[in-house]
C-alpha cells in the first residue's frame, strides 16, 4: 500500500477526499502511516478499520464516507500504482464526451517481488465472449505484442481502476447506499456495476493512453486457490441470475467444473 499512497501523493492533480478503508488486515499500524502521510497534502483523509468483510461492502463503505462535494469517485485498489499524470488524464477523458460514466486505463502486471513491471497486459477493459466468458481484454499477453486499440467504449471496467461520475453512481444506486452489490462478496461486482451504468445510458470508456501498474496476486487463474476460483464462478452464476441471462449455462457448467474437477 505504502507504493500506492505514494503514487498518489505525486499526482499532477489530487483528490479532493482520500478515504482508505482496510478490510481484515492482522495490522492496522501501515494503514495509519499511510494516512498520515496523505494529509500532509490532501485536506480530508479518513480510515475506515474493519474485519474481512470483502471488495464490495468496503468500497460501499468507503462510497458513503466521501463529502457531498466530491463529483466525481475514483475507485482504486491497494495494488494499483498509478502514473502522475493518472488523475488528470482520467478525469480529463470523464469530462471529454456526453453522458461518459466511468472511465479506466490500460493496466499492465508488475512483479512486486522482483519490483519490475512484468511487460504483459493486465486489462484492457473487461469483453465478452459470444456463450458468456467474461474476460479482462489482452490479459497475460506481450505489450509490445498487441495494439490496444483506440480510445473508445467497452463493455465493461474493471473496479481495480474506475473514475466515475458520481451523478451515474447515484443514479444507479441499490437500496441502502450501495454502489456495488453486497451479495457479491468480490469478483463479476464490477460487470454488475458496469452494466447498471450501461443500462441506464451512461457511457464506459477506456483510454489506453492512461497506463498504470497492477500488482495481482497471481499472474495467471491456474495461480488462484481454488477457493477463490469457486467464488468468482458464484459470482458469475449471481451475475447471470439477476440479469436473466440464458448464458447462465455456461456459468453453471464452469462452477461444477471447478469444484469437481480442478
Amino acid at each position: 500500500m505504502a507504493r500506492n499512497i505514494d503514487c498518489l501523493l505525486s499526482q499532477t492533480l489530487l483528490p479532493a477526499q482520500l478515504v482508505i478503508v482496510d478490510s481484515g488486515s492482522s495490522s492496522h499500524s501501515y494503514v495509519n502511516a499511510a494516512a498520515q502521510q496523505a494529509r500532509s497534502l490532501i485536506a480530508e483523509v479518513d480510515v475506515a478499520l474493519e474485519d474481512n468483510i470483502g471488495f464490495c461492502a468496503g468500497n460501499n463503505l468507503g462510497y458513503r464516507m466521501l463529502q457531498n462535494l466530491c463529483a466525481y469517485v475514483l475507485f482504486l485498489n491497494p495494488d494499483v500504482f498509478l502514473n502522475r499524470e493518472a488523475l488528470a488524464r482520467l478525469l480529463a477523458t470523464l469530462t471529454g464526451g456526453s453522458k461518459i460514466g466511468a472511465v479506466t486505463g490500460l493496466l499492465l502486471g508488475y512483479d512486486l517481488d522482483k519490483d519490475v513491471p512484468t511487460g504483459r497486459i493486465d486489462s484492457a477493459g473487461i469483453f465478452r465472449t459470444w456463450y458468456g466468458r467474461w474476460y479482462d481484454r489482452y490479459q497475460g499477453r506481450r505489450l509490445d505484442q498487441v495494439d490496444p486499440g483506440p480510445c473508445g467504449e467497452v463493455p465493461a471496467i474493471t473496479g481495480a481502476l474506475m473514475l466515475c461520475r458520481r451523478e451515474s453512481l447515484q443514479e444507479v444506486m441499490l437500496p441502502g447506499g450501495n454502489i456495488f452489490d453486497p451479495n457479491f462478496f468480490m469478483y463479476k461486482e464490477d460487470i454488475d456495476l458496469s452494466l447498471r451504468l450501461s443500462r441506464c445510458g451512461w457511457r464506459l470508456v477506456f483510454d489506453p493512453d492512461l497506463v498504470s501498474f497492477h500488482c495481482r496476486g497471481w499472474q495467471a487463474r491456474a495461480q488462484m486457490p481454488k477457493t477463490f476460483r469457486l467464488m468468482s464462478a458464484h459470482s458469475e452464476i449471481y451475475l447471470c441470475r439477476k440479469n436473466r441471462d440464458p448464458r447462465i449455462l455456461y456459468s453453471l457448467a464452469k462452477y461444477v467444473y471447478v469444484k469437481l474437477f480442478e
